[in-house]
C-alpha cells in the first residue's frame, strides 16, 4: 500500500508493509544511558535521514519502504498484564521515530503513548518529526511524566533537505520543543549526529546552541556521527560528487574503531582528538547561552563514563504512584 505524509505540505510516498511482531514489544534496558524498556513502532523510517544507524540493522526494509507492527497495541496489552510490576518508563526507539510522516504511525504511536500514559507509566521520546496536535495535547496533558528530546543537528536548510529529508524542519522542532517546554514537559536536545567539517565550525554550533536556548529547555547531548559499512554506502551514493561528501570523509582520515552501547557493537568513528576538539566547541557554545552538555558514554565509551539522556535523574525525581492494574482485559479473560 502507498500512503502519503500526514502534512499540509506536499508528501513523500512509502511503502508501509503491514506486518506482525515476533517477539516481546518491549525490548529491557540494553545501554548504560537508559534505565527503561525500548518500544519500536516500525521497522524503517519515513524520515530516511541518510546517516541512520538502523541501515545497519538486518531488519531494515530499504529506502522508501516501513514494516509497521499492526499488532503493537495489543500484544503490548496483553504482554503488560503477564507483569507483576508497571515498567519503570517506556522509551520510543529513535530507529523508529513515533512521529514519522505516515498517518498509521501516528495513529499507532497515540493508541500505545495514550494507554501507557493514562496508565502512569512515565514515557520518552526522541524524535526529529512533526508531532501533531492531538499527539501534543496528550504529551502535554500528561507532562508530568513524559520527557521529550528533540533531535536537532543544524540550522542550515540546505543540509537538514540533504541528510533529513522527511523530517520537521528546524524551526519546527524548535516550536516545538518550546511548546513542550513551556508545557512543562521535560525536555532536551539531541545534538546528534554532529557531521564534522560540515555543522561542527563554531558560527553553525554558536546559532544553533542560541536557537536551543531560546526555547527554554537548558540541555544538549552531542554525539558525532559513527559509520558503520550500510552508512557508508548510502552517503557515497547520495552525495556522490559534492562537497559535503569529501569534506564529510576528511574527518574519518584517521577514523579509529570504537565499541558502542556497551560494547554491543563496532562502528567506525572520528578520531578521539577530532571528537574531544568538536565537543570542546560545543561545550563553549553552550555555555554562552546558559546550556548544559551531555556527553553520551554509549556513542563515546574513550571520552567519558557520562549518561546523555538524564532519564535516570528524571525518572528518581517522579513522585512514587501506587501500582495499578495495567490491564483490564487480564480480569475480563480470566472470568471467562
Amino acid at each position: 500500500m502507498r500512503i502519503a505524509i500526514a502534512t499540509e505540505e506536499e508528501p513523500p510516498l512509502v511503502q508501509v508493509i503491514r506486518t506482525e511482531r515476533k517477539g516481546n514489544v518491549l525490548r529491557p534496558p540494553r545501554v548504560p544511558c537508559s534505565v527503561t524498556h525500548g518500544i519500536d513502532l516500525t521497522a524503517g523510517c519515513a524520515h530516511e535521514c541518510l546517516y541512520c544507524y538502523g541501515r545497519g540493522y538486518e531488519i531494515y526494509p530499504g529506502d522508501g519502504r516501513l514494516k509497521l507492527y499492526a499488532d503493537t497495541s495489543a500484544k503490548l496489552r496483553c504482554e503488560l498484564a503477564r507483569k507483576k510490576k508497571r515498567p519503570v518508563g517506556v522509551s520510543f526507539s529513535a530507529y523508529s521515530d513515533p512521529f514519522q510522516p505516515v498517518l498509521e504511525v501516528l495513529d499507532a504511536a497515540y493508541e500505545v503513548m495514550a494507554y501507557l500514559l493514562e496508565r502512569q507509566v512515565p514515557v520518552s521520546i526522541l524524535t526529529k518529526g512533526r508531532i501533531p496536535l492531538r499527539h501534543m495535547e496528550l504529551l502535554c496533558e500528561h507532562s508530568r511524566i513524559v520527557h521529550v528530546r528533540i533531535g536537532l543537528v543544524t540550522l542550515d536548510q540546505q543540509i537538514v533537505e540533504t541528510f533529513e529529508p522527511n523530517c520537521a524542519p528546524p524551526e519546527g522542532r524548535l516550536a516545538q520543543l518550546e511548546e513542550l517546554t513551556r508545557r512543562g514537559v521535560a525536555t532536551g536536545v539531541r545534538m546528534d549526529p554532529i557531521l564534522p567539517g560540515l555543522t561542527d565550525d563554531v558560527d553553525s554550533l554558536e546559532r544553533l546552541c542560541s536557537a536551543i536556548a531560546k526555547t527554554g529547555t537548558e540541555w544538549i547531548a552531542p554525539s558525532v556521527l559513527f559509520l558503520r559499512p550500510p552508512i557508508l554506502l548510502n552517503l557515497k551514493r547520495r552525495l556522490l560528487g559534492t562537497p559535503a561528501l569529501g569534506r564529510l570523509m576528511d574527518n574519518f582520515r584517521d577514523a579509529v574503531r570504537l565499541p558502542i552501547h556497551d560494547g554491543d557493537s563496532v562502528v567506525t568513528v572520528p578520531s578521539a582528538e577530532r571528537r574531544r576538539a568538536i565537543y570542546e566547541r560545543v561545550r563553549a557554545a553552550a555555555r554562552r547561552h546558559g546550556l548544559h552538555v551531555r556527553l553520551c558514554s554509549c556513542k563515546n565509551s574513550d571520552l567519558t563514563s557520562d549518561c546523555c539522556t538524564g532519564l535516570p535523574e528524571w525518572l528518581s525525581g517522579l513522585p512514587k504512584t501506587r501500582q495499578i492494574s495495567l490491564f483490564p482485559c487480564a480480569r475480563q479473560r480470566s472470568a471467562h
